[in-house]
């Protein structure tokens, strides 16, 4: 666009548009929607409005949301929008949520091993007679280290 509006004075539209290998018409119909919004196609026009929205949710999250949450608060808010459509705007946008760190509690848990576990839950026994509520919880959160022996 920016190359034919330069040198459209001295060569034409047509004979550029003929050497870029593409129609006039399609030169015309793009700077016509250029000049009027409103010869935009639906979808065009409803992601600016959505745009708009996301990146208001996404700034009183103080960028901590990502899509997945945008659009679960867009919901909350009577906001009808795909979760693919949050998902591409976003990206278009450049919007990311805050990612969590590296060591987070899952690899913190696994890097611990079957040593601490056990003096955990010997601890724990020692402590409450015989519990073995630490145990459970840490089978229920998938944690089973190799040469564990839980009650």
């Amino acid at each position: 666009m920016s190359f034919i509006d330069s040198h459209r004075q001295e060569l034409g539209i047509e004979p550029i548009c003929r050497e870029l290998a593409f129609a006039p018409s399609s030169y015309h119909e793009h700077a016509a929607r250029l000049a009027d919004p409103g010869k935009r196609s639906f979808r065009a026009r409803r992601d600016d409005e959505i745009k708009e929205q996301i990146k208001r949710v996404h700034d009183d999250s103080s960028g901590l949301y990502g899509t997945r949450k945008v659009w679960h608060q867009m919901r909350r808010e009577g906001i009808k929008v795909a979760k693919c459509t949050v998902e591409r705007l976003m990206r278009v946008m450049g919007l990311t949520g805050v990612i969590p760190p590296l060591g987070s509690v899952d690899s913190l848990r696994d890097s611990l091993g079957a040593d601490f576990l056990i003096r955990c839950c010997e601890h724990r026994e020692a402590c409450d007679g015989g519990s073995d509520w630490g145990s459970r919880r840490l089978l229920r959160d998938g944690f089973t280290p190799a040469g564990a022996t839980l009650h």
